[in-house]
């Protein structure tokens, strides 16, 4: 795996769990494992769920950089950063990473190329225009037309467009307007410049944004590979 991560193709793993599955020894052990900012975060904290899923989601990525990388899971450097994801300081400098959680899922992405990724659970809203136009540009609204299609794309729209938010650098990611910018805009760049990937894990809609399309893509565990594939918003 190491060889395909330093070579010039496209490689993406990623990495699922579930919060509820994090036990009692887990939560000691990964708490064990938190750098000074990520206990500070902790404390932070109040609600039992959320810390649950903060415990989960560090050591996810921690297991995760050690399975690949063939290092402890105390050999990683975290500093955690306010509304986005830590810095990992002593990841090697040609990978790239995003994390993403929602209702109990957690996904953790690494590549060799830019990556971002983001997950939702999909469940019915009475109020689907009303969101919509707080983070759709017009060609987006537009697609939502379809009253029988209108939840399934809405989730779509939303989800791609997170993780293309979380690919932009820090700098791009200040001056980004959800409603300026436009997913059917980008993908008709040619060539392109991004690669939308789409899948599904039971309820979840999950997509992954990438600068080059990956030649091959791995999930752990692997039963709950999302059956990632590069979809049209149409």
């Amino acid at each position: 795996m190491l060889n395909d991560l330093y070579s010039g193709h496209g490689v993406l793993l990623l990495w699922f769990a579930r919060v509820e599955a994090l036990t009692k020894s887990d939560s000691e052990y990964a708490e064990n494992l938190l750098s000074p900012s990520e206990m500070l975060r902790l404390r932070s904290i109040n609600s039992p769920k959320k810390r649950r899923e903060y415990l989960q989601s560090r050591l996810l990525m921690r297991r995760a950089l050690s399975d690949v990388f063939d290092e402890t899971d105390v050999a990683w450097i975290f500093i955690e950063h306010p509304s986005r994801a830590p810095e990992i300081e002593n990841i090697p400098s040609h990978m790239h990473y995003s994390l993403t959680h929602s209702n109990g899922l957690i996904c953790f992405a690494l590549s060799n190329g830019v990556v971002g990724v983001d997950v939702e659970l999909t469940r019915f809203r009475t109020n689907f225009t009303e969101l919509a136009a707080a983070f759709m540009s017009e060609e987006e609204l537009k697609l939502l037309a379809d009253l029988n299609k209108k939840q399934a794309m809405f989730y779509r729209i939303w989800c791609a467009k997170e993780a293309y938010f979380k690919a932009l650098t820090e700098k791009e990611q200040i001056v980004f307007s959800f409603t300026e910018q436009s997913l059917p805009r980008l993908q008709a760049v040619n060539p392109p410049q991004w690669v939308f990937n789409e899948g599904r894990i039971d309820g979840f809609v999950i997509s992954v944004v990438t600068d080059k399309h990956p030649a091959f893509i791995r999930c752990y565990p692997a039963s709950m590979d999302p059956g990632l594939s590069v979809l049209p918003l149409n």
